[in-house]
C-alpha cells in the first residue's frame, strides 16, 4: 500500500490522530528524548526514536519486504490543582487507562489500519517533573516496508 509519508511517520501520525479522541488533552510530536517542549496539564509528548531493524522478521519476495520495530514513547504529563481532592496518583492513573484505551479501541488496533504487523507496550514507567506527575508508556510497533521503497507498507 503505497503513503504519503514514510511509513514510521504514517504510523506516529496514526497514533497522534487516536490520542486526539482523548477529551480534553493537548498533543505534542517530538523526535527529541531531551524535554524541548513546555509541560502543560493534560498534555501527551509523542517522542519517535530512531527505527531498528528486524531482519529475522523480512519475508523474501521480489522485492523483498524489509521489517522494522518503531520505538515511540508517549509521555503523560498530569499537574494537580491545589483544590483538587483527587489524589495525584489516581489521576495519573485515569490519564494512562485512557491512553491505552484510545490506542487499544480500534479492531486490529495493534496493525494501526494495515501500517503495521504488531504493536506491543512496554513497561509503564512513572516519575516527576517539576510539579507534574509523568508516566512514560513505551510503544514498540514492528512493520514492514518494500526494500527501498520506504513509502509501501507490505
Amino acid at each position: 500500500m503505497p503513503l504519503a509519508v514514510p511509513a514510521d511517520e504514517a504510523i506516529t501520525q496514526e497514533v497522534a490522530t487516536r490520542l486526539a479522541g482523548i477529551s480534553g488533552v493537548t498533543i505534542v510530536r517530538y523526535r527529541r528524548e531531551v524535554d524541548h517542549w513546555t509541560p502543560i496539564d493534560n498534555q501527551i509528548v509523542i517522542i519517535k526514536r530512531t527505527p531498528e531493524r528486524l531482519p529475522e522478521l523480512d519475508y523474501p519476495g521480489n522485492p523483498p519486504a524489509q521489517a522494522w520495530r518503531l520505538p515511540l514513547a508517549l509521555k503523560l504529563h498530569i499537574q494537580q490543582s491545589e483544590r483538587d481532592t483527587d489524589s495525584g496518583d489516581e489521576l495519573i492513573s485515569v490519564a494512562i487507562a485512557n491512553c491505552m484505551e484510545e490506542i487499544q479501541g480500534a479492531a486490529n488496533w495493534y496493525q494501526w489500519d494495515s501500517l503495521a504487523v504488531n504493536t506491543e507496550f512496554g513497561n509503564i514507567e512513572l516519575g516527576v517533573t517539576g510539579t507534574f506527575d509523568v508516566a512514560t508508556i513505551p510503544l514498540l510497533i514492528t512493520y514492514r516496508i518494500s526494500e527501498g521503497d520506504p513509502y509501501t507498507v507490505r
